[in-house]
């Protein structure tokens, strides 16, 4: 995607809210910032829920800082649209993009596919190929589950379960039965499983596939239920303060992820 540099001619500041992984959100910004150096980009990242109770209480004083999220799902971003906290961006140039990953509003765009997966420690597990076959008696306290009030990724794939009968509330039931108990988020749970502390895990295929590479004895299966999968979509505030900066880095941000939000996978 062809995307002009001409907005950023001058200096901007930029406030960015992300759920991204530390050291990911660090490179998406540094790349931004190296692709367009007039804009000076600061940002603060942390799960999607704990953002959206930060952004809720500066919307009630009124004081709304960041300009653009980045986060992990599109329920969040949908309640904010409902709450008219979302900049409609009409003429955005979207092209490119399956129009299943960005909101018909044009409020919110997908910027890849992330899905949740399970992950196994290639020293202490054998893969399973079911949700189902995590939840017994012998994986006792040995699952690293994210907690759906940290992780947008976690939350949607808990909406998503609940509405699959193959897999259900009586997944979630037959998790606590054995001890696991859902906490904090997908890169606390990856090291729990890489370091070998937990046999199991319910995490993002991104993150395991980047532990993965790194050489950490970890790999992941796509179990046969299917998944749930994200499109860490971007979104400009109503209340941006620099529209321009916002908007060039919302196209930067869909248009280097186009490949897999145009129907790929990640």
């Amino acid at each position: 995607m062809a995307v002009s540099r001409g907005w950023c001619a001058r200096l901007w500041l930029l406030v960015i809210y992300t759920s991204q992984a530390p050291e990911i959100a660090q490179q998406t910004i540094d790349a931004f910032k190296a692709a367009y150096p007039a804009v000076e980009v600061e940002w603060t990242r942390n799960g999607t829920t704990q953002l959206m109770n930060v952004l809720h209480t500066e919307i009630m004083s009124g004081q709304v800082k960041p300009d653009v999220l980045l986060v992990a799902d599109a329920i969040n971003l949908g309640a904010l649209k409902k709450e008219g906290q979302l900049y409609a961006w009409q003429d955005a140039p979207v092209s490119q993009l399956n129009p299943a990953y960005y909101d018909a509003d044009k409020t919110f765009f997908g910027t890849k596919i992330i899905a949740t997966v399970i992950a196994y420690n290639t020293q202490r597990a054998k893969p399973v190929n079911s949700w189902k076959a995590l939840a017994v008696a012998e994986n006792k306290g040995q699952i690293a589950v994210p907690s759906p009030l940290y992780s947008g990724a976690a939350l949607y794939k808990l909406h998503t379960d609940i509405n699959t009968p193959s897999i259900g509330w009586e997944f979630y039931q037959q998790l606590a039965a054995i001890s696991i108990a859902p906490q904090d988020g997908n890169g606390p749970a990856l090291k729990a499983v890489a370091s070998g502390m937990d046999k199991y895990g319910v995490i993002t295929d991104a993150d395991i596939i980047r532990a993965r590479k790194q050489g950490s004895p970890i790999d992941l299966v796509y179990p046969q239920e299917g998944v749930s999968y994200v499109t860490e979509p971007v979104a400009i505030m109503k209340s941006v303060h620099n529209l321009p900066a916002g908007r060039q880095s919302a196209c930067y941000l869909y248009a280097v992820g186009s490949g897999s939000a145009a129907g790929g996978g990640p």
